[in-house]
């Protein structure tokens, strides 16, 4: 069917698929008055029903619900791959907002690469962790910014 996005739910130790598009396991971020900042751990998959199939060309970057690149300054987006969480020094230097993408394949700069997803020779069915961090600035308006996901890729047959 495709590549998914999926979180670990912490109380059965269960993936739950939150890529369906309809919102009903959001990543959510609430607003303080100070300002705030929510870290989470994702991860993306081949979909079970998929094994004759690979992928290529992944890039996942945060769009704006409207269809628009990120570019708020009092909300600030980014996704760092890998399994461990990422360090303070390494959040700053991250990309923010549209310029905050993992793509494949792993070429230069690790954390913000995928690899390549099975190949001509097999399926690969591994869950592939990556992190989002959302940051909301002091005073940023309620509801001022909402964004999902975007997941491209090409789909090709196992050999």
């Amino acid at each position: 069917m495709a590549l998914k996005i999926f979180k670990l739910n912490g109380s059965d130790m269960t993936f739950e698929e939150i890529s369906q598009g309809d919102f009903v396991l959001p990543v959510s971020l609430r607003t303080s008055p100070g300002g705030t900042a929510a870290t989470t751990k994702l991860y993306l998959k081949n979909s079970i029903e998929d094994d004759d199939k690979y992928y290529t060309d992944i890039v996942l970057k945060p769009i704006a619900t409207n269809g628009s690149d990120v570019v708020d300054g009092t909300i600030s987006i980014k996704l760092i791959s890998g399994d461990a969480q990422p360090s303070e020094t390494r959040w700053d230097a991250a990309p923010i907002n549209s310029a905050a993408s993992i793509e494949s394949p792993v070429v230069g700069q690790i954390d913000t690469k995928f690899p390549e997803i099975g190949s001509a020779a097999g399926s690969d069915l591994n869950y592939y962790p990556f992190w989002l961090r959302v940051s909301a600035t002091k005073g940023t308006p309620i509801g001022s910014l909402q964004f999902y996901l975007k997941l491209d890729y090409t789909e090709n047959l196992v050999a």
